[in-house]
């Protein structure tokens, strides 16, 4: 059309600016044609990116973002089996069964479960109910309560129980015994996978959950775990050590999404939330050294642990509040995985700035303490 146009009228005045409105209507994606049943969508970075919404307790199958490929076409709708989907639903939030239960009853067995409904848990003789009696279906796809374990109490650890959905490994609670788990077919295991009994009578790790792709965390969830849970690890790895001794080292490291999917509004608020981060770890008197990786296809090292200022928290504020996603924007996919090895590349750096240090075996390797912060979509 442009050339047409261009080889008929070269010389119209404001010729130029009708046929590139022509040229960017016509190459721009119609999101009329990739509606979705019984929700909505948005449009995110100028028509380009596409956002699916669905009521509460339900959730968008088999993808909530989709982009515009190639200036006129969305991109497609692909299964987690690999299979193209036609067209986008919203499709109801379910829990997912139990596969096994030690030592006692539940009902009802059923090969899934909507929300409101819910589970009862029973022991045989001889054994005590610890965990939740009855736990209901929520509406994030998540069992509301803990785990329920019958236990006998013979064991030098506790029975740690077999979470929703997952299949245990391993009958012995002595000292040095091992149980493993694995989550049915089609689920995300979020935890430890395996667990040792401790002479100490605890297991190892934490113990592990089976989370569907359409998961999520409540705000409440996120509240009263999160920061307890970072704080006790920040201060574990403070105890007995001054600010000036790097014998026991924190590093946190902020690994931010930069993507066309995550956008610039959620972008802008995750450097927000990670700034009120900071100051609240400050609160502590803790000066633990601060990474900071942004991610798209690529993914860049904002801030390395090894840098002087990284334990500077009002510099790292000022910092984190100046980057942007600009340097990303040609590349914009989500590669999480580029993320975490510049992660990697930290630790390697500061093992081998240590070793020059002289320090062997060195701290980063060996007594520091490491936390990791995803932030994404």
């Amino acid at each position: 059309m442009h050339s047409l146009f261009g080889s008929w009228f070269p010389k119209l005045p404001g010729l130029q600016a009708i046929v590139a409105l022509i040229d960017t209507v016509a190459d721009s994606c119609d999101p009329k044609a990739a509606e979705i049943v019984g929700g909505n969508y948005t449009l995110l970075d100028n028509g380009t990116t596409l956002l699916y919404e669905c009521p509460r307790g339900q959730y968008p199958h088999p993808t909530q973002f989709r982009f515009c490929k190639d200036g006129n076409q969305w991109s497609p709708l692909t299964g987690r089996d690999g299979r193209i989907v036609q067209q986008a639903v919203c499709q109801a939030v379910r829990c997912v069964r139990p596969l096994e239960f030690e030592n006692g009853v539940f009902e009802t067995f059923q090969q899934f479960y909507d929300i409101n409904q819910e589970l009862r848990f029973a022991c045989y003789d001889g054994y005590q109910l610890r965990g939740s009696q009855i736990r209901t279906c929520l509406p994030n796809g998540k069992w509301s309560g803990e785990t329920a374990i019958c236990d006998d109490g013979t064991g030098h650890c506790p029975d740690p129980g077999i979470p929703i959905g997952a299949r245990k490994y391993g009958t012995e609670y002595q000292a040095d015994s091992t149980v493993r788990y694995q989550c049915s077919r089609g689920l995300s295991l979020i935890g430890s996978k395996e667990r040792v009994c401790q002479r100490s009578g605890t297991w190892s790790g934490s113990e592990p959950e089976c989370r569907s792709p359409f998961t999520f965390d409540s705000k409440e969830e996120i509240k009263t775990k999160f920061l307890p849970s970072l704080t006790e690890v920040a201060l574990s790895a403070s105890q007995g050590a001054s600010a000036n001794n790097k014998s026991d080292q924190l590093n946190i490291y902020f690994v931010l999404d930069a993507s066309q999917s995550f956008g610039r509004t959620r972008f802008t608020k995750a450097k927000e939330a990670l700034n009120k981060l900071i100051e609240k770890i400050s609160s502590y008197d803790l000066l633990p050294n601060y990474g900071i990786v942004t991610f798209a296809t690529y993914s860049r090292i904002v801030l390395s642990t090894i840098n002087p200022h990284s334990s500077d928290a009002d510099w790292v504020s000022e910092l984190l509040s100046s980057i942007s996603t600009d340097v990303h924007e040609l590349k914009p996919g989500t590669n999480i995985g580029s993320g975490f090895r510049c992660v990697y590349e930290m630790m390697i750096a500061q093992d081998s700035e240590e070793k020059r240090q002289g320090m062997n075996p060195t701290p980063v390797s060996t007594t520091a303490h490491h936390i990791i912060i995803l932030l994404t979509d």
